[in-house]
């Protein structure tokens, strides 16, 4: 792993035969999900290093390249990008999390949502620039917040921010993968910046 740099988190190949992006986002926080419920103790710490090691974890890193051959120009509407997009960030999140080995909080890892990323379709998108991009230009305005790792919004679209549309965006962790919903409203970011608490 690049240690100052961008990290893919999802970098291969992906699977032959693909997946609509609605359906692969949805299955990749459904396995996050599956893993952490398969890890968390009595108490209800989550033990992240059984976790990390897990049969359950690598189909965490499976599912994750699948996204490596999804088309989000192929989302139908608005809430549906919404959905793929929430599920996206949110397995992010928690994946980087877990691989990353953030013991504490993501502000004490630096420049955590700068470097953690994925790959979808042929773009390379980290935390900051899908939250402050993506979901920015979807909600039709800029974001509130600066990125703090230099991606664009709204204000300043990319050429990849062009060729997406994306959502709004919501805190990583969420209780499940989000679907699509005629009454999906403008949710805002409240990122967290601690996670289940645990073991490493």
């Amino acid at each position: 792993m690049n240690v100052l740099g961008r990290i893919v988190l999802n970098e291969g190949a992906p699977p032959a035969g693909g997946r609509p992006p609605a359906d692969a986002a949805e299955a990749l926080q459904s396995a996050i999900l599956a893993g952490v419920a398969a890890h968390s103790r009595p108490d209800g710490a989550l033990d992240y290093a059984r976790l990390r090691t897990s049969r359950e974890m690598a189909l965490v890193d499976e599912r994750a390249r699948v996204l490596g051959g999804v088309d989000p120009a192929r989302l139908d509407g608005r809430a549906e990008r919404i959905a793929f997009w929430i599920n996206v960030y949110n397995a992010l999140a928690f994946h980087a999390v877990v691989r990353l080995r953030v013991r504490r909080s993501v502000r004490l890892a630096w420049n955590f949502f700068g470097r953690a990323s994925y790959r979808i379709g042929p773009h390379r998108l980290s935390l900051d620039e899908i939250e402050h991009g993506v979901l920015a230009a979807t909600a039709g305005a800029p974001s509130r917040r600066g990125p703090r790792s230099g991606a664009a919004t709204a204000a300043s679209p990319s050429p990849w921010t062009r060729s997406i549309r994306g959502s709004t965006s919501r805190s990583a962790a969420g209780p499940g993968p989000v679907r699509p919903s005629p009454s999906t409203a403008r949710p805002r970011s409240t990122r967290s910046s601690t996670w289940p608490r645990g073991t490493s």
